[in-house]
């Protein structure tokens, strides 16, 4: 009897666990190395960059049909977004000390997901002088449309986005 009940309640676990496929691979992406790295002479600290709720996580958000934001199961940045938009930033801006005089970059990440076949990324730069005195403050935000509404494009059109927006920013904070 024993063994009858142990022999059942190993079949119905397998039958559970088979549940009809395999589980798919995580996939992890990153943001592009800039393209045109530069040499800013006023900023001379990027602060680690902070993000609203779920922006801030490893998962990719992305906006279902209903406006609700999701985390991706299986689709991953290799970091999370703050550690890759200050690795980013800091290659951008050739800074290769963290020298605590002069300007101090700090960004918020108020939009990065995926919304339908739109990649949408919103970002808030501000900059404080050494007296933490904030000198500068603006938001860029780019929505682009995607040719296939699939992750990797997401992927590609944020990373395009990043560009235009850091560029863009450098142009107003000379």
């Amino acid at each position: 009897m024993k063994n009858l009940l142990l022999l059942s309640l190993l079949t119905i676990l397998t039958a559970c666990s088979s549940g009809g496929g395999t589980i798919p691979d995580k996939t992890y992406y990153r943001f592009a190395e800039p393209q045109q790295p530069v040499q800013h002479a006023s900023i001379t600290k990027i602060n680690r960059p902070s993000a609203l709720g779920i922006l801030g996580s490893r998962p990719i958000v992305a906006q279902n049909a209903t406006g609700g934001l999701v985390q991706m199961n299986h689709n991953l940045w290799l970091e999370s977004p703050k550690v890759l938009l200050q690795n980013y930033l800091i290659k951008y801006f050739s800074l290769t000390s963290t020298q605590h005089s002069g300007n101090s970059l700090m960004v918020e990440i108020l939009h990065l997901e995926k919304k339908q076949n739109q990649a949408v990324i919103e970002l808030k730069f501000s900059v404080s002088n050494h007296n933490d005195e904030i000198i500068f403050s603006q938001s860029y935000r780019q929505q682009n449309s995607m040719e296939h509404n699939s992750i990797v494009d997401f992927v590609h059109a944020i990373n395009q986005s990043l560009a235009v927006i850091v560029e863009k920013f450098r142009s107003d904070f000379p």
